[in-house]
């Protein structure tokens, strides 16, 4: 009770300053989270490119479920991290993509399965997926795959360890970092060698909140401005990530 009324207490702190943007995730690293230097490589992207306007920016984390509701309400300014789908478009504005995240099939590395030529292949498969994560829109409306859910990425890497999933859809950087911090081997887990998606990466401002189509501009020129100047890439490097497929919004 009282880390929720703190919460909106630090959030109507924040709104009282128009320059100030409060940006909601869940913890998903290695891109952002709390206990990341700086919030991760991609708040320090965001950062970087509303300071282009004079906008400062904060990040908290919550449970994606209800971060996507709290941005969706307007009780946060935005929220980050976020692939596209309609539902979402209709909901909030988005920016321009600023990453792209390969998401993939992983298993464990004893499994028998090798790989798939289609979904269908894998009906005989326990899937596991994160709740409210939107991953790719065949998958999603796959109703015949076997899906089991979880809060976050950490869950389903458990299980998948334990053998309670025989698969699951995980970004591929999100699974090496989570293999490491969990103190697996690297080579516990092995990606099947088909995609799922490379989804484009974007961040998404409140429909409920009249300045998001003015912070979605300048967000956009921001973003622009770095990559033009170099910041960009030196985020990226600065991160370890000196390789970043070009984020294409293909929608």
């Amino acid at each position: 009770m009282w880390k929720k009324l703190l919460l909106i207490l630090f959030i109507l702190s924040v709104r009282a300053n128009a320059s100030t943007v409060t940006l909601v995730s869940s913890d998903w690293p290695p891109y952002t989270g709390p206990n990341l230097k700086n919030n991760g490589f991609t708040a320090e992207i965001i950062k970087q490119a509303l300071a282009y306007s004079g906008i400062t920016s904060h990040f908290i984390y919550m449970p994606w479920k209800r971060a996507m509701e709290s941005a969706r309400a307007g009780e946060v300014d935005a929220l980050y991290s976020a692939y596209y789908s309609y539902e979402r478009a209709a909901s909030y504005l988005l920016t321009e993509p600023y990453i792209s995240s390969e998401l993939m099939f992983a298993v464990h590395k004893d499994s028998a399965l090798s790989g798939y030529n289609e979904l269908a292949d894998l009906v005989q498969y326990r899937i596991g997926v994160v709740r409210g994560y939107v991953n790719n829109q065949e998958f999603d409306q796959a109703d015949y795959l076997n899906k089991e859910e979880v809060t976050n990425d950490q869950l389903n890497l458990k299980k998948l360890m334990g053998r309670r999933v025989d698969l699951i859809v995980i970004d591929k950087y999100v699974a090496l970092h989570l293999l490491s911090s969990m103190n697996y081997p690297e080579n516990s887990i092995r990606f099947l060698d088909k995609p799922l998606d490379m989804k484009p990466v974007y961040v998404m401002f409140s429909r409920e909140n009249i300045q998001s189509p003015a912070r979605v501009e300048a967000f956009n020129r921001g973003l622009q401005a770095i990559k033009a100047a170099g910041i960009y890439q030196k985020i990226l490097k600065m991160y370890g990530f000196s390789v970043q497929p070009e984020a294409v919004d293909n929608h």
